[in-house]
């Protein structure tokens, strides 16, 4: 995991891309050029760390490459099998010259996104994996092409240059690249389909279903297999809910079978007295978990107490996110639940890194409720099998402005931001990065031949979300009590915050940022986009009384344009209808129930 940029034009921008992108690890910048068009990479080593500085970007015979991510395998060929590679990027680099550009990316198994220079032609390549994971944005202003993993940078960038604020920023599209050939002109190629075409069965029995649950567990197994390091301590995040807890289970197995389970460690957020029930109580669950897998916790799980990290997400809010620079503002800040789970788990990352300073990726249970209709919100309205299609493929296509950037922006800029709020030693102190296995374009492949109602499911009377990844974790033998589990959001089981109520350290700092008088001079200009962003009811005013009530909310929004919002939206990135907020602790007055299966 690193950061990359581009830029084309001849502009001076690299030394600003280079600083905006520092955040711990290797703090040199490497960079590659050839004529106007420079790459930049400001590295993070996972699994380069014998890889001495300024060997990157790496050049072969007929490429040059750098990611922001891992490249776990490529039809047949998987890098922790093979062992013989300096780096994951020397695993890579090995595949693309033998196969040529179009046969690796055909199979590539990565996350992140890749920057490919092809030497004998003068084109550029800039790579985004099947869900856009790690972020990848662009703007061109006057031929002046500039191309990085945060939007924050893109407008610092546009700002240097002197664009107007109409100059928009663009987001690479999930499965896409951007091709720019040597005078410049660009076009963005989509080269894999795989989030297009989940849910395109039209099979509707037990028996496929019972195949389905099979071929999935089988393949997302795989893939939490190909994302455990070769070597050094695998850490897991695991809230006890059902997507952490599939991936725990496996990899706890899978580290039995290979007699290496002393490598596990298991990180969870939480308090024993949070006074919540069982159910709702990720702790407590985390704890049933380890008992039946028979696992020790006092060897394998670290808890972090939501008093930890309260004064760090203090800190981030007021100097990363209610600032003239916000960096912890994803794509997507109308949620204000995105902003506050970024912070949190910034925050969290930190505590870990902190605990174990060795450990430098840790997998995680994301990106599971897009893929299996885990939000109430991909149910709401749905009336038929279609309607499910189209949601949770208009989620994953979400995916890079709303989760996916939180944890690319908290894995990362937010984590050493985190350890800096410590005083924690600057040299000792690194990014962590997070390894989503249901992300992998193999599981999402499984999911092509799945009927959507398969999502849906009903036993003893009750609606289940999830219903086909439940069955999953049935036959990896979790426990029905977290197999079962509804899905409680990030930050409710694992410190009691609702997603619903104020925070008084939100408000705090959205005063101090923006007071009412300020938000009342700038706010009235935004009307339109305040109402299509649903952070203003259709028929609500902006009045005193709005200013005061939704005064935070106001301020994340006054605070994403400072971060590149306005831009964001100049490009379209952002649908007519956002996702909202509707969580599954919400109730549903009605909902759509497949027929049974036969």
């Amino acid at each position: 995991m690193c950061r990359i940029a581009l830029t084309n034009g001849g502009s001076d921008l690299e030394e600003l891309l280079g600083d905006m992108q520092k955040a711990g690890g290797n703090r040199h910048v490497e960079s590659w050029k050839n004529g106007e068009t420079a790459m930049i990479l400001n590295r993070f080593a996972v699994t380069s760390e014998r890889v001495a500085v300024r060997q990157y970007p790496l050049q072969g015979k007929r490429y040059v490459l750098c990611y922001n991510g891992e490249v776990y395998g490529h039809a047949g060929r998987n890098f922790v099998d093979e062992r013989r590679h300096e780096s994951d990027v020397h695993f890579a680099l090995d595949v693309l010259e033998k196969e040529g550009i179009e046969a690796f990316l055909a199979d590539v198994d990565f996350q992140g996104s890749l920057l490919i220079h092809d030497k004998a032609h003068g084109i550029w390549y800039a790579v985004v994996d099947q869900l856009n994971t790690a972020g990848c944005f662009f703007a061109d202003y006057k031929g002046n092409l500039v191309l990085a993993s945060e939007h924050a940078v893109i407008h610092a960038a546009l700002e240097q240059l002197g664009a107007p604020a109409h100059v928009p920023i663009n987001i690479l599209k999930n499965g896409t690249y951007l091709k720019i050939d040597r005078d410049g002109s660009q076009e963005a190629i989509a080269y894999r389909n795989d989030a297009r075409q989940v849910y395109s069965g039209t099979e509707y029995s037990a028996a496929h279903f019972e195949r389905k649950v099979e071929d999935i567990a089988v393949t997302l197994r795989e893939a939490i297999r190909l994302r455990i390091p070769i070597e050094g301590d695998v850490g897991v995040l695991c809230s006890g809910g059902l997507d952490s807890s599939i991936v725990c289970a496996q990899a706890a197995s899978i580290l039995r079978e290979q007699r290496m389970l002393d490598r596990l460690r298991i990180f969870t957020l939480g308090d024993t007295q949070l006074g919540l029930q069982s159910e709702e109580n990720d702790l407590r669950n985390v704890f049933v978990l380890m008992e039946h897998l028979g696992l020790d916790p006092a060897r394998h799980l670290h808890v972090i107490h939501p008093r930890e990290i309260a004064a760090v997400q203090r800190y981030l809010l007021r100097e990363k996110v209610f600032t003239a620079r916000p960096r912890l503002i994803t794509p997507n800040p109308i949620l204000r639940t995105q902003v506050r789970h970024t912070v949190m788990m910034s925050a969290l990352l930190g505590s870990i890194v902190r605990i174990a300073p060795n450990l430098t990726s840790i997998l995680s249970g994301d990106a599971a409720d897009e893929l299996f209709a885990g939000y109430n919100s991909m149910r709401s309205g749905v009336q038929n099998a279609e309607d499910m299609r189209r949601n949770i493929r208009q989620k994953l296509d979400d995916f890079p402005l709303n989760d996916a950037a939180r944890i690319s922006l908290s894995c990362f800029h937010g984590t050493t931001s985190a350890l800096h709020s410590f005083a924690f030693p600057p040299n000792r102190g690194h990014p962590l990065e997070v390894r989503m296995p249901f992300t992998s374009h193999r599981v999402l492949q499984s999911l092509r031949d799945a009927h959507p109602d398969y999502v849906i499911g009903k036993e003893q009377d009750a609606v289940l979300s999830k219903y086909l990844l439940r069955k999953v974790g049935k036959a990896i033998g979790l426990p029905m009590s977290i197999a079962m589990r509804k899905k409680i959001p990030f930050n409710e089981g694992g410190s009691g915050n609702r997603n619903g109520e104020p925070n008084a350290s939100e408000r705090e700092t959205a005063s101090l940022y923006c007071s009412t008088e300020s938000l009342r001079r700038q706010i009235g200009t935004h009307e339109a986009s305040l109402r299509r962003l649903h952070i203003l009811d259709a028929d609500e005013k902006l009045d005193q009384r709005s200013l005061v009530a939704k005064h935070d909310e106001l301020a994340l929004y006054l605070a994403g344009f400072s971060a590149g919002l306005g831009r964001l939206l100049n490009g379209n990135a952002f649908r007519e209808s956002m996702p909202d907020s509707s969580y599954s602790t919400h109730t549903m007055e009605q909902e759509y129930v497949p027929a049974p299966l036969s």
